[in-house]
């Protein structure tokens, strides 16, 4: 295995992350859900949280690696841009799996 970490081969987000934890405040997480929500985001128009949370892995908001038992988390700290016009900072946490595609699994946000 080699000492060294190399970014993803790509980012997904499961569409269940973004309508149900994200933005369903009874099924997923309320304070998260409260907080999108509360900036214009909707469960109707996922894509539009699904295109900022993948602007948000840019490498200028790479604030961080995590080494895991089963892989690494990279973490992105940064403004997104939202609805409401607003550009709040965000926290962003991607996995990626020790085996498998080397792809990073959205994983949180949360405001920061």
């Amino acid at each position: 295995m080699p000492n060294y970490i190399s970014w993803p081969a790509g980012f997904d987000i499961s569409i269940n992350k973004l309508t149900i934890y994200l933005l369903d405040p009874i099924r997923g997480d309320a304070g998260k859900a409260k907080f999108f929500l509360g900036h214009g985001f909707h469960p109707k128009d996922s894509h539009l949280l699904e295109a900022e949370l993948f602007a948000h892995t840019s490498l200028t908001n790479c604030a961080g690696i995590k080494i895991r038992p089963r892989g690494f988390n990279i973490i992105f700290l940064g403004p997104i841009s939202t609805p409401n016009g607003t550009t709040p900072r965000i926290r962003s946490v991607w996995h990626v799996p020790a085996a498998g595609s080397g792809r990073a699994e959205f994983a949180t946000a949360y405001p920061k």
